[in-house]
């Protein structure tokens, strides 16, 4: 393999063919005994009753279908119109019949997976990625069971996949995606590792070393700087990789305006990187993440003055929409948020609106109004007007 990692693409599909030939131990009577079964193909595709009202056909049994063709088949479906839903119905039950449903899955993918080229191995005439997603999708709801796992300062519920042959053909597709031997959609290089839920001891084993860090960390900066921002976190995360795991990536996802995977990334990390984005968050003005972010880290005492600055913001753009009622009921029993958009009534010309508010929020003062009102309303006003020639 590329850049350090071992047994290229050919070495990829050696292995999955191997695999799909013999398998665990158990795989291998039943394997063999494929050809046997492949004249009752016809009438295990036929349509049922059922079917036939939804307008889908039937799955054949996955047994007599080779793991090469298998994507590449559940692609030309949903090409013609089958639905994702019910393909994934008939696959959660038909994939717990294999005696290794995991194997099954990793060596469809990795025996489908395009080259570096374009080139894929067998014939395909169809986008195999919503396919690619159905087969590990069905397999994690399906197959997989629950792991807890560890994302730096707390425990995640996690998928997993315990067949160490499943194991190791996934690992080495992970791997060959990341430094570009073949070519994976990469939401779908997330799923590959989140649905085995692999580790640093099976990336070590598909690379033969510890080198396939230095690589994961070039496939997710590079992901970061082309603004595909939710894949390389969901991976930082999964593998705890702590060299991005940094107010930085934070500062790239908000600048993307992925201020709600910024506040999901910093969930898992540190306190003190949770209040440096909070502080981000304010200097950007996005007033709305930064509250949200002080609520769910529990920094109210730090940052009392986010609330304010959340609601006086959120007011502002209300009053811009003359949206005057919502904006009543956000400022509540506040006296300083109802003064605050009494005020914002007089600078929108809203006088007798304004004066009626002073009275039913029974503020201190005289009611807004006369030369008060004028000035405030000329001076939003001075705010629109082009500056004066001279």
């Amino acid at each position: 393999m590329r850049r350090g990692c071992l047994n290229g693409s050919r070495g990829l599909r050696k292995l999955a063919y191997t695999t799909s030939l013999q398998g665990p131990k158990t795989d291998r009577a039943h394997w063999s005994r494929r050809e046997t079964k492949k004249s009752d193909l016809h009438q295990q595709t036929t349509m049922s009753s059922k079917a036939k009202k939804a307008n889908v056909t039937e799955l054949p049994p996955l047994e007599l279908i080779h793991p090469a063709k298998t994507v590449p088949n559940l692609a030309e479906r949903l090409g013609s119109g089958e639905k994702y839903p019910e393909l994934r119905k008939q696959l959660m039950t038909l994939l717990p019949e294999l005696p290794s449903p995991a194997l099954f899955v990793a060596n469809s993918l990795a025996l489908s997976a395009p080259g570096p080229d374009g080139g894929l191995p067998h014939t395909q005439t169809a986008n195999t990625s919503p396919a690619a997603h159905l087969l590990l999708e069905s397999l994690d709801r399906a197959c997989s069971h629950h792991a807890p796992r560890l994302v730096f300062s707390v425990t995640l519920p996690r998928s997993r996949i315990e067949v160490r042959e499943a194991r190791a053909v996934a690992s080495l597709l992970f791997m060959q995606a990341v430094v570009g031997d073949v070519l994976l959609d990469v939401r779908l290089v997330v799923r590959l590792a989140q649905t085995f839920g692999l580790d640093d001891t099976d990336l070590q084993a598909a690379c033969g070393g510890a080198r396939w860090r230095d690589a994961l960390l070039r496939f997710c900066s590079a992901l970061l700087e082309s603004g595909n921002v939710a894949p390389p976190v969901a991976l930082v995360l999964h593998f705890q990789l702590r060299e991005l795991a940094t107010i930085s990536t934070l500062g790239t996802l908000v600048g993307a305006g992925q201020e709600g995977l910024a506040e999901e990334m910093a969930s898992c990390l540190e306190p003190i990187v949770q209040r440096q984005l909070v502080q981000l968050l304010k200097q950007q003005e996005s007033f709305k993440f930064a509250h949200r972010a002080v609520k769910k880290f529990k920094l109210e005492t730090e940052f009392p003055e986010v609330r304010r600055m959340h609601y006086e913001s959120s007011l502002a753009k209300l009053a811009g929409r003359q949206q005057w009622e919502v904006a009543a009921a956000m400022a509540g029993g506040d006296p300083v948020l109802q003064a605050r958009l009494v005020r914002l009534m007089v600078e929108a010309g809203e006088v007798a609106r304004a004066a009626e508010h002073h009275a039913a929020f029974n503020l201190p003062g005289d009611p807004p109004g006369g030369e008060e009102a004028t000035r405030l309303m000329r001076l939003a006003a001075e705010q629109y007007l082009p500056l004066s020639l001279p």
